[in-house]
């Protein structure tokens, strides 16, 4: 096959080695360079590229720069050609399958030579059910100004015509992209990171509204802006939803994040340089719970509980004595990265012994605890506090929740004006649509799928030759440890999301590697339940990601290639039985 090569100068290396592979395949290779790494412009090398695919003189195209975005919106300026943005096989495959693709571009910084190599295998191989129709040379520009003319060429619309009805592929073709292959990556991969889940198409839809444009300064029917009669609606039923879903008296819907209602609490509850407890990082706490690059570690005096050496479990015993040896004023229960079911009830005894607050911070398993899989931490908790994504499945967020009347002056006052101003209003109606959503009573079989898959996983990895810590797991997560294979967890990591299943490194209780390395991965399995995964699929998954460790143990961090593209097409299966945003 004639295929024709360009690039800037950021991609001249990963042209060199695809042209290169591309003789040794067979094919006949026309390099459009550049011949160095001297700054060019990729406009120019791109519209070279569409010009010989455009009149015939090359059958098949590959444009490559940096990001692959900015060549490709060159070389699709040429109305003969079809030019696909890809990362892995199956966009590439689809691209030739169903769009008659007749070029593909790769970004250099975000694919590696044997991806690229997998992707162009693809484009390669795969048939297209129809011929794309040339149009005249004449037709493309000729002049670059023109080429790459970023405005429409019907310039009778005026900018607030444009302003109103852009879509933001017209608007902005650059993000536009990157929602897209964002969207794709989700579809194609599985996710098996815990933090993170699928949220609906409502809370998705919720979370554009346009309630981006308000400012609601204030709570319900204190504001300190006008017009905020639909802003109450949403946070009124987002706060007796909230409050409906977790069995208690008291609400705050406002916090942005996981680490500002966290900040909020210490705000309201503690003075800069109070003593408070937490658990360790490196035994499945949050960085909010203390660590020392933390505010909470920078402002306060935090002192660590952890778990057992011989069994990773948290020893109630070891967390009352520290308590009775600092007198905290404040003691954190809750973690990222804790496999077992949380004891609230004691934690409770310790703080009245000590007469401390109990802070429970539920956020990865508040979803297990809406649907019953989990206990709640209420009545113990003084104050309790959760984001909205993980287990929960709705948009990236935070919120305060509480049962004694006293505490609220001083939490709400904390959130605002003590942390923030204007509340993100188009996220707290999508916080209102995911807790509606979660009040329903399919969320309970969710909810203890999640726990059922989470088991599944765990004997799945544990079938296949590596440990999890603490034995298994009650909950949605669990922590790998990967040293009797003598691979890090960033190994693993990086492995791993090449085969298609994205996770992220964790240490391990009593770590000898840097937080940066790590002995283990984290998975869960919230968003996998999302996609309907069962038992089955996740015993299944254990198997392959233990295949692809066994690879890094035997070649290092470069793994088994060959391994690992067994794994991505069995992945690519059950994505495809298991869709996400179908028809997107």
């Amino acid at each position: 096959m004639r295929i024709a090569i360009a690039s800037d100068h950021a991609a001249i290396d990963l042209k060199a080695e695809l042209r290169d592979w591309l003789i040794e395949q067979g094919h006949e290779v026309a390099d459009l360079g550049p011949e160095t790494t001297d700054s060019v412009d990729y406009p120019d090398f791109g519209y070279k590229l569409a010009s010989v695919v455009a009149d015939g003189t090359a059958e098949r195209g590959v444009a490559l720069c940096g990001s692959g975005i900015g060549i490709s919106m060159s070389v699709n300026r040429n109305p003969a050609v079809r030019c696909a943005l890809v990362s892995e096989p199956l966009s590439a495959s689809l691209a030739r399958e169903h769009n008659d693709a007749n070029c593909i571009a790769i970004g250099a910084r975000l694919t590696g030579s044997d991806m690229a190599k997998a992707c162009l295998a693809a484009f390669l191989e795969t048939n297209s059910p129809a011929v794309v129709t040339s149009a005249a040379s004449t037709s493309y520009p000729t002049l670059r100004s023109d080429f790459m003319a970023t405005q429409p060429a019907d310039t009778s619309r005026s900018p607030i015509d444009r302003f109103w009805h852009d879509t933001l592929q017209e608007a902005d073709p650059e993000i536009y992209a990157a929602v897209r292959n964002e969207l794709k990556r989700q579809q194609d991969k599985i996710e098996l990171i815990a933090s993170e889940n699928i949220a609906s198409s409502a809370v998705l839809e919720a979370t554009g509204t346009v309630f981006t444009n308000k400012y609601a300064e204030g709570y319900p029917g204190k504001r300190y802006y006008g017009g905020c009669d639909y802003a109450d609606v949403v946070e009124t039923l987002a706060i007796e939803r909230a409050k409906q879903l977790f069995g208690c008296g008291f609400a705050n819907v406002q916090p942005n994040s996981g680490s500002q209602m966290n900040q909020a609490v210490f705000l309201a509850l503690l003075q800069p340089g109070d003593t408070f407890m937490g658990l360790d990082l490196n035994s499945g706490g949050h960085l909010t719970h203390g660590s020392p690059v933390n505010m909470s570690g920078k402002w306060f005096n935090p002192v660590s509980y952890g778990v057992r050496k011989e069994d990773e479990l948290i020893d109630m015993e070891e967390v009352m004595a520290i308590a009775k040896a600092n007198q905290p004023k404040l003691i954190i229960a809750g973690g990222t990265a804790y496999s077992r079911v949380w004891d609230w009830e004691a934690f409770r005894k310790v703080a009245d012994e000590v007469g401390a607050y109990l802070m429970v911070d539920m956020s990865h398993i508040s979803g297990l605890v809406a649907g019953g899989a989990h206990p709640s931490p209420f009545p113990h908790a003084h104050v309790v506090t959760t984001t909205t994504h993980k287990s929960l499945r709705g948009p990236r967020s935070g919120v305060i929740l509480w049962d004694d009347e006293e505490l609220s002056k001083p939490l709400n006052m904390a959130v605002f004006p003590g942390m923030q101003g204007g509340p993100l209003m188009h996220v707290i109606a999508a916080k209102a649509v995911a807790f509606g959503e979660a009040l329903r009573p399919d969320f309970k079989d969710y909810a203890n799928r999640v726990v059922e898959n989470a088991r599944a996983l765990a004997e799945g990895i544990e079938a296949n030759g590596l440990r999890v810590v603490s034995g298994g797991t009650d909950n949605h997560s669990m922590l790998v440890d990967l040293t009797a294979k003598d691979v890090t967890g960033k190994a693993a990591e990086a492995g791993l999301d090449r085969a298609w299943l994205t996770c992220n490194k964790n240490g391990i209780p009593y770590d000898t590697r840097s937080p940066f390395v790590t002995s283990g991965i984290r998975l869960g399995t919230p968003a996998g339940t999302t996609r309907g995964f069962g038992p089955d699929e996740f015993r299944k998954i254990g198997a392959l990601i233990c295949q692809v460790v066994d690879g890094l143990s035997r070649n290092g961090p470069e793994g088994d290639g060959q391994v690992e593209e067994q794994v991505r097409g069995k992945v690519a299966e059950l994505c495809a039985a298991f869709p996400v945003y179908p028809g997107r």
